[in-house]
């Protein structure tokens, strides 16, 4: 039956937008947020000025238990005519509502359900429209009910966000369609950002003359007269995957020796790359099942090769990750860097998907991060000092966080509740990407790589298909390697904390027998944190490693050498959060005097920018090689002000004067 008390909200003459209504000037979602976090967003600051500031209902209104989708996708990859079949049961008497997000394009046409009303309200948020769904009467808690809606309309595909990034587009040699568009994304009105774990059913109608591909398992394929008929299956399917639909002539290439069976696929005719990344996959896979303990939980997995797409580089989702030829103008070991981030999405934010994910990206991002500075170190630079390579990649970090943002307008890592993202795309990439995978090198360095990586090996087995957070990440992390870590979850994820240390060194006399060098370290504020000293001799060469705690605001450290030592360094991969200064003013190569040799370094280092003079930088106008060590003044650029510094230092020693 037609539902009674249907409102159906049609877009025409007359009719206002959400923005509107509010009187609020229309809202652009920012590029490199996640989709559905900036979605959700939207209607919980509606549910709020409706309602006030109550916390989110930690369970929510309803629980979505199954989606099915029949969806008819016309020749021109616009015309959609679709049926959704939600299966939700109620959780509270507080509400039983929840949200559909589609293209603007879309309008529903219908409502049903056995013994109640369906009310659709539907706004418009360009380029999309969100649609509440109600019941009449309300459903009580407990309840479970079916309820069969259809859409119908033509696609806008409409670019959203600073980057224009795209929820569908492409031509006939590839067409893409995501969540929010061609098919409805599913919110609780209760808990925009909760998460979701539901079963998935899809019949897909497309042109005969065009191949599909969806984020599911494949079941069945037939041709209809001019339609191809596929049917597709996925459960659990989770708030962290994007159901995606891929049309057009692909081709493809099989990956060797891997778990579960993969391949390569790519437009008829752009078939560049797509050899070298199913010859990288076992690599890959091999790297990432050492890191999770096992295989990935699909039947298969497809990685699409993709031609340079406008707002639409790659991501990964249930099965399926695509990637770009975008990746390829650096080198081909950057595009195979970048490729293991993206697969190694699969766990991180796929199969093991945190239920804060609006809050916090540290175990999707953060963890991608970090696998893909591994992979390579593991790969091309095993024979290195791993410090060394690690340091040559997490220095990118560290000018991010120090020049290219303002590390103290970063939020912190797990916002606060009710926290939003950052308002730019430099500050939500380096806060998502950087920030988060530098705390999980704090870890690393303060836990050693068994400790590191076997917590989280332990952290996939507890968390895949599971409800985990930050909270449940420090839990892991501690029973695991038997540390204690609250003062630095408290310090650097909970809250945003860059601690000044204080470095000074007192090399023993040449002759002493055995050398014992001292260590001076200090702080401003008392905290607990773990420190690793690095103690070389004068061609730079590691002699010992020590790792000590700082605890107090000031403490020595004697430190033995079967060899002299003639300087100290905190190791680099922790001076994204420490800001390290010597006790000798100028003296950067903290061999504990300022002389000539401070001064040449910075000479030879002259004129050189952390960050591009450009008016408005990228993530990519940097310069990687920049040393921070040579810019003591802290301002991006080594220049005579730093010279200056030293100057004013010229002659002074540890302990000494001038």
């Amino acid at each position: 039956m037609i539902l009674l008390g249907m409102v159906l909200w049609v877009p025409g003459a007359g009719a206002r937008t959400g923005q509107e209504r509010s009187g609020r000037p229309g809202w652009v979602p920012a590029a490199g947020m996640p989709l559905r976090t900036e979605l959700a967003r939207v209607v919980e600051q509606v549910r709020r000025e409706k309602h006030g500031p109550p916390s989110i209902m930690e369970d929510g209104a309803v629980d979505l238990l199954h989606m099915g989708l029949d969806v008819w996708l016309g020749e021109d990859g616009r015309t959609v005519d679709a049926t959704v079949v939600l299966t939700v049961h109620t959780n509270a008497e507080t509400g039983d509502a929840f949200y559909l997000w589609l293209d603007r394009g879309m309008v529903f046409q219908t409502a049903d359900a056995s013994g109640v009303g369906v009310l659709v309200d539907s706004q418009e948020y360009p380029p999309f429209q969100y649609s509440m769904i109600r019941f009449s009467p309300r459903l009580a808690a407990g309840e479970t009910v079916e309820i069969v809606l259809t859409y119908s309309g033509m696609l806008a595909c409409e670019p959203y966000g600073a980057r224009e990034s795209q929820y569908c587009g492409g031509d006939d040699q590839l067409s893409y369609y995501m969540a929010s568009g061609l098919f409805p994304m599913f919110m609780d009105a209760a808990d925009p950002y909760g998460a979701l774990s539901y079963e998935l059913d899809l019949t897909l109608r497309t042109p005969a003359a065009l191949d599909a591909l969806v984020a599911a398992d494949f079941n069945s394929e037939s041709i209809d007269g001019t339609q191809r008929v596929s049917v597709w299956h996925a459960e659990p399917y989770t708030s962290g995957m994007n159901l995606i639909l891929l049309t057009g002539l692909f081709e493809s290439i099989p990956a060797q020796n891997v778990q579960p069976p993969t391949s390569v696929r790519y437009p008829v005719g752009n078939q560049d790359y797509a050899a070298y990344m199913a010859e990288w996959c076992p690599d890959i896979y091999s790297f990432l099942e050492d890191v999770a303990g096992g295989p990935f939980l699909f039947e298969e997995v497809t990685i699409f090769k993709l031609p340079i797409v406008a707002g639409f580089p790659g991501t990964a989702t249930y099965g399926l990750v695509y990637l770009s030829d975008a990746y390829t103008t650096s080198s081909m070991q950057w595009f195979e860097e970048i490729l293991a981030h993206e697969i190694s999405h699969l766990w991180w934010g796929i199969l093991a998907a945190p239920i804060d994910v609006s809050r916090t990206a540290l175990m999707t991002e953060g963890m991608a991060i970090t696998s893909q500075y591994e992979y390579i170190r593991r790969k091309y630079y095993d024979t290195l000092d791993a410090d060394w390579v690690l340091w040559t990649k997490f220095r990118r970090n560290q000018i991010y966080l120090w020049y290219l943002t303002d590390p103290q307008m970063l939020p912190p890592i797990l916002l606060p509740e009710g926290g939003s993202w950052p308002d730019t795309v430099n500050e939500q990439v380096v806060w998502a990407y950087y920030k988060t995978s530098s705390f999980l090198d704090l870890i690393r360095v303060t836990l050693g790589d068994d400790a590191f990586f076997s917590a989280i090996t332990v952290y996939v087995d507890a968390c895949t298909h599971s409800e985990c957070t930050l909270d449940d990440v420090e839990m892991i992390f501690e029973q695991s390697s038997g540390v204690e870590l609250t003062h630095l979850f408290d310090a650097f994820a909970r809250t945003t904390t860059y601690p000044t240390l204080e470095l000074g060194f007192v090399p023993c006399a040449p002759d002493a027998s055995p050398c014992i060098s001292q260590v001076t370290l200090s702080q401003e504020t008392e905290m607990s944190l773990p420190v690793e000293l690095f103690l070389e001799d004068e061609a730079g060469v590691i002699l010992h490693r020590a790792r000590v705690t700082l605890s107090s605001l000031s403490a020595e450290f004697p430190i033995t050498t079967a060899d002299r030592a003639v300087r100290v360094r905190i190791n680099p991969r922790l001076q994204a959060f420490y800001r390290v200064v010597p006790v000798v003013v100028g003296d950067v190569n903290f061999d504990g005097e300022t002389d000539g040799f401070d001064w040449l370094e910075v000479v030879l280092a002259q004129g050189r920018r952390a960050v591009l003079d450009k008016v408005n930088p990228g993530l990519y106008d940097i310069d990687e090689q920049f040393d921070t060590r040579l810019d003591p003044v802290i301002d991006g650029v080594i220049d005579d002000a730093d010279l200056d510094l030293i100057s004013a230092g010229f002659g002074a020693v540890s302990g000494g004067a001038k």
